[in-house]
């Protein structure tokens, strides 16, 4: 679990000054998975990552954000935007260092393919190819190899 103090606006418009934390919950994972039609968290956060998707970080960040009292942090998609470019100012950082942040909150509470150590994380982090569904690419392939072939087969049969 992360815990931010952040200034961000409430419903009514005021600033006002929060504490929240970023806490993964089963149900928190299967909403969010659904929601963005992926089969799971560990393949959404790491794809997210090397694409430098922030609405996927968005996402994440307003399904796992909570007050201390438990509540949604968060009543709109671009209040967490307002949070992400508040915490990177603030910071001095970059999407991917919140992405970094998600991703360890996440592995902490077992919620990636599994469990891995922080060196482990970390060399995952760095590592483009993680998040890159092969099997998508090995059936794209193939179908386009299909077709070509088909075609050539074809070229030429009158029926």
């Amino acid at each position: 679990m992360t815990t931010f103090n952040v200034k961000m606006k409430d419903k009514a418009g005021n600033i006002v000054e929060q504490e929240i934390s970023l806490i993964p919950r089963t149900r928190k994972v299967v909403r969010l998975t659904e929601k963005l039609k992926t089969k799971s968290l560990s393949d959404l956060l790491f794809k997210g990552l090397n694409e430098g998707n922030v609405s996927i970080l968005a996402e994440t960040i307003k399904a796992f954000a909570e007050k201390q009292d438990g509540t949604e942090a968060f009543y709109s998609i671009d209040n967490v935007y307002d949070f992400i470019d508040n915490y990177i100012s603030e910071n001095e950082c970059s999407y991917s260092s919140l992405y970094e942040e998600v991703l360890k909150i996440t592995n902490e509470m077992g919620f990636l393919k599994a469990k891995m150590a922080v060196k482990e994380l970390e060399q995952n982090i760095k590592n483009p190819v993680i998040g890159i569904d092969m099997n998508e690419i090995i059936t794209n392939s193939a179908k386009k190899a299909v077709e070509t072939i088909a075609t050539e087969e074809f070229r030429g049969f009158k029926g």
